[in-house]
Order: structure tokens, then sequence, then C-alpha cells
């Protein structure tokens, strides 16, 4: 495989990149305790200190982590697995590669067996679902980088995450940002091209959301800001890279993602390719993939290459049903077998009364116009059950009037859809469409 150099060396400063060793860490918490360390911390003040308690900080060595960091992957079941691999089949049917950067929780990179933290947190449970779920993944047949082992992996002198951020670290970006570039050569797609990308470093002080809440609840402000590097990359070249061509690569996920840290920035210079990014903040888990391609038609471009990287991407039956039919109908053009318009905000359910073929496989399209729509619920009545799913999906985008369709896969083999309720948070009415899937998924 050819070998990958940005336009200038990496090179990452000591101050730069939180020089804090995994093992230094471990020491610290072997010898003085995680007690010990906080009790002489004038950081953590009694505000921050109930494991229960929704504000709850704590630190290993000089790296502080807060309450969402000791969190851990879903544990698949055989129907996730199965809901999976549909999944997996729909993207190649497209001719879709789709890499995934799962990004690992903090609190499963510095705890471990020996030295587990105060808050029953099991971080041995943690690393083995997310390593289930890199497996998982694999066997659907997406592209997965294991950043997990990279974390542990890293030279010494650098940490993938940052001591005051539950973001990681320039060094851990860069890292992953390589291996993604290779796995997209590895494609065997003519990548990278022969674009010219200036791939602007800026290393600025960055003082990091864990010490922001510290100051919120304690008062406390650190003598010092960390030091990260911010990137931005220019573009230029023909065809493609000039916008007469649309962009073939697309770059999805969260905060991790997101144009402020750069981490599509980098691929891209790697590439010498641009890269169209949709990641949205704090919507990476589950909201980026459908918002997409909820966005997108049979007649769109579509891109052929998706990166995804995100913390706690979410793969489990209930994602994975409406990420299928919402990705299906950006590619197909389908007549609704049954339509119900409901004025009412929040209605009782709505008869349907739909036959289906067990043999079949059909979805639903509910479609709100008004206000945002990001929350609603489905309780789904088909002839001898009942299932309730709730669904989110962040929107950044701000406008006088919405209208948004989600799209949610039918559970399979049943006969009849026979009422159909929705609520949500905008309490707007809204619109209820049954598909049949003209190729079952």
């Amino acid at each position: 495989m050819q070998a990958l150099t940005l336009a200038s060396p990496l090179s990452f400063r000591r101050a730069a990149l939180i020089p804090v060793l995994r093992a230094a860490l471990l020491a610290l918490l072997a010898g003085a305790g995680g007690a010990a360390a906080r009790s002489d911390d004038p950081a953590l003040c009694d505000a921050v200190r109930n494991p229960k308690g929704s504000t709850y900080i704590t630190r290993v060595g000089d790296t502080y982590l807060v309450k969402p960091e000791f969190d851990m992957y879903r544990q698949l079941n055989d129907t996730d697995r199965q809901n999976l691999q549909e999944f997996g089949r729909m993207l190649r049917r497209e001719g879709v590669t789709l890499i995934v950067n799962p990004v690992p929780f903090k609190a499963s990179l510095l705890y471990d067996a020996q030295h587990p933290p105060e808050n029953k947190y099991n971080p041995v449970q943690a690393r083995q679902q997310y390593q289930a779920e890199v497996a998982a993944m694999r066997e659907a047949g997406i592209v997965v980088q294991d950043l997990d082992a990279l974390a542990r992996s890293m030279p010494a002198g650098q940490t993938f995450f940052a001591r005051r951020d539950h973001h990681w670290t320039s060094a851990a970006l860069e890292l992953t940002a390589q291996k993604t570039a290779e796995a997209v050569i590895g494609l065997g797609r003519g990548y990278p091209k022969q674009a010219t990308v200036d791939l602007q470093r800026e290393t600025r002080n960055y003082g990091g959301s864990i010490a922001d809440e510290l100051q919120k609840h304690c008062q406390y402000s650190f003598p010092s800001s960390e030091q990260r590097v911010f990137y931005k990359a220019v573009t230029s070249g023909s065809g493609d890279l000039l916008g007469d061509e649309p962009i073939d690569i697309y770059a999805i996920g969260d905060s991790f993602s997101i144009d402020y840290f750069g981490f599509p920035q980098v691929v891209s210079a790697l590439l010498k390719a641009p890269i169209q990014n949709m990641s949205i903040n704090g919507g990476g888990c589950c909201s980026a993939f459908p918002a997409l391609y909820a966005s997108l038609g049979p007649q769109d471009h579509k891109p052929s290459i998706l990166i995804w990287t995100s913390l706690n991407v979410l793969m489990g039956s209930n994602e994975t049903r409406e990420y299928k039919p919402t990705f299906y109908s950006a590619y197909h053009t389908s007549s609704p077998l049954a339509t119900a318009t409901v004025d009412t905000p929040n209605a009782q359910p709505t008869t349907m009364n739909v036959p289906l073929d067990k043999t079949a496989r059909y979805y639903l399209r509910v479609t709100f116009t008004g206000k945002k729509t990001q929350n609603y619920s489905l309780t789904l009545h088909y002839s001898g059950a009942e299932e309730k799913v709730a669904v989110w999906r962040k929107d950044e985008a701000v406008k006088d009037r919405y209208t948004t369709s989600f799209y949610y896969e039918l559970k399979p083999e049943q006969s009849t859809l026979e009422s159909v309720r929705v609520t949500s948070d905008s309490g707007d009415g809204y619109q209820v469409s049954v598909f049949r899937y003209d190729r079952l998924p």
C-alpha cells in the first residue's frame, strides 16, 4: 500500500499533545489511588464529587473525566446483527462503501480490571462490547477502524484524549485520518487524486469542555490552557476538484468530525481530494446518517464512500431499522400502499388496516410540516402484536418552516398493520405512508 504523508511532516510538540503516558496514569492510580488524588485536587469541589450526580467529574492522573464518559457501546443481540447484515447488503447493492471510525469511551481507556473507578464502571465489559460491535460491523461488510486498539498503541508521549476535554488530541486525530485515508486508497478507486491541497495548521490555546464545567460548578480556573492543533484545507485542481464533477466522498459524524477540529480536512489532504462534510455536532451516533439520506432523492448525486466518525456509533435494531428505509428511499421511487394525514397534534391511533405479505418487507414514512421536529415516537399495532419506538434526529438548521421526513422499517412477518400512533416534540400534525420494498433487504 502506498505510504501516506501530509504536505508537511507530522510534528506534535510536547506542549500541544499532552504528554501523559497511559502507564504513568495507571501508576498514579495504583500508587496514590483515585480518591487520594481527588482529595488534593482544588479543581474538584463537592459539587462534582458525587459519582451518582449528573455533574460528576473525576480524574486519572492529570486527565479529567465527566459522567457521560463512563458509558459503553451497546451489547448487540442476534436480531441486531441480522438487521446490521441487511444494512450492509443495502450499502453494497448501491455501491456505497461505509468506513466507520467508532470512538471509544474515555473511561474504557483510562481504567482497567486492576484499577477500576469508584463508580462501579466496568472497563473490561466496555472494551468487550466495543470489540463486539467492531466485529459485527465488519461481518456486515463495513470497513471499521479499531480506534480502541489505535489508542492503546499510540507512541510514547501521545494520548488519545485531551486532559480537560472529551475530544481527542491532535495526535489521535491525525493518526485516525491516516488510517482512514489508507482504507480509502485500499479500495482501489484512484485515490490519492492529483489535487493541490494546502493543509493549514494553527496551534492555539483550547480550554476544553471539562475545564468549562469545573469553572461553572467549582469556580475553578486552571493556571494555563491546553493547546491543540486546528486544521483548514484549501483544495485546487481540475474536474471534480473544481466543482465540475460532484464530490464522491462524504464525512458524517458528531463533534469529532466537524470542521472546527478539522478531521475531514486532514483526510482530504492525504487523499488529495475534496470531502463533503455532513457531520452534526452532538448527533453523530445516530442522526447524521438518516439526516443525510432523508435529504436526498433518487435523482440526486450521492457519495460512493462515506466516512462515519463518532463517539458511540449506534448499530442496534432500532437504529438500523431507521437507516435501511431512509437509505433505500434515497435510491428508489416507490408508490405508497396507504397514506393517512393527521391534522390533530399527538392524536389517537390512526387506523391503517394495511394487509402485509409475510414474505415481503415494509416501511413507514412519517412527514412533519411546520415547526422543527427532532423527536417522535411510534406505536405500531399489528394483528396480534404491538411495538413502540422512539426516534431522535438532531437538526441544526434554522428555518421559519420545516418539512422533515422520517423512515422506519416495519416488523417482519406480520399479516396486517392495523393502526399507527405518532407523537412528536413539535406537536404538529403529520402524514404517514406505508411502502413495500421492491427488493428484500
